[in-house]
């Protein structure tokens, strides 16, 4: 009695038994009869083959179904590095190299001249040697000479006054950059790279493949930064630097051949 109950439980909620017949070996929908409470259920499961190219200068994927021949299709772009829209503009766009489809890139990487200085010294103006846009930011105003002495005399004899500086990140990890960062491999089409910098200056990166499959194990190794130069090293490859500009959720790596230059925050 018990185990009737149970039974009936689980056909309550969906838990049926018994097992899937193909309904027409030349179709791929599937049936099946609860050998417990009778209830008839259907599902349809394909058989689908790789993905191929439409066509060599197509970026349209296309794959069927071995047993019914039903197909369906995706669109894979292989994008080049990014490009400027023309010379006067620091506007990017980025070109797949099959197909010719191109597309906006958000981060816009000014070309910025040597700063200059105005308003008595307090203001730092740069202009972008390309388009002509300026930014201006406040000049560093160095710090009086230290009364009676040297600086160490100097926090010696006021050690109780002082007050630790506000923490404005880390002067060998750029905070901005923590967090993890996906991006497209273009030297394997349908690939997506991840890269996981973490806060105690662990670094991962990994790999996804086009149907979802990750690599089965992750490059580890560690992180820092100097001046915009992202540093990275690993147990068995020498260390290298790439040089980084970071806006918001987009992370740019303008002269780099081996990574992808443009990386979005998850």
């Amino acid at each position: 009695m018990l185990r009737g109950a149970l039974d009936r439980a689980r056909c309550k909620v969906g838990l049926h038994a018994g097992d899937w017949l193909r309904v027409d070996p030349a179709a791929c929908d599937f049936g099946r009869v609860c050998k417990r409470c009778g209830r008839r259920s259907t599902r349809t499961r394909h058989a689908f083959g790789e993905w191929t190219l439409k066509a060599s200068t197509s970026c349209e994927l296309v794959r069927s179904c071995g047993v019914c021949g039903q197909t369906e299709s995706t669109v894979e772009h292989q994008w080049g590095h990014p490009e400027y829209v023309d010379e006067g503009s620091c506007a990017q766009v980025r070109v797949c190299t099959r197909c010719g489809a191109r597309e906006a890139v958000l981060l816009t990487m000014h070309q910025w001249a040597d700063a200059t200085t105005s308003a008595g010294g307090a203001v730092n103006v740069q202009v972008c040697a390309r388009c002509g846009q300026t930014k201006t930011t406040t000049a560093v105003v160095e710090e009086p000479s230290v009364p009676g002495g040297s600086a160490l005399a100097f926090a010696r004899d006021n050690v109780g006054k002082l007050r630790p500086p506000a923490r404005i990140g880390s002067p060998q990890h750029d905070d901005r950059l923590v967090g993890r960062w996906s991006s497209l491999d273009h030297t394997s089409p349908g690939t997506e790279l991840h890269l996981d910098l973490g806060a105690d200056g662990r670094l991962q990166v990994w790999s996804v493949n086009s149907v979802g499959l990750r690599q089965p194990e992750a490059e580890v190794g560690t992180w820092e930064t100097t001046t915009s130069v992202l540093r990275v090293a690993h147990s068995d490859v020498a260390a290298s630097e790439r040089r980084y500009a970071i806006d918001g959720d987009h992370l740019m790596f303008p002269h780099e051949e081996n990574w992808p230059r443009l990386w979005s925050r998850q």
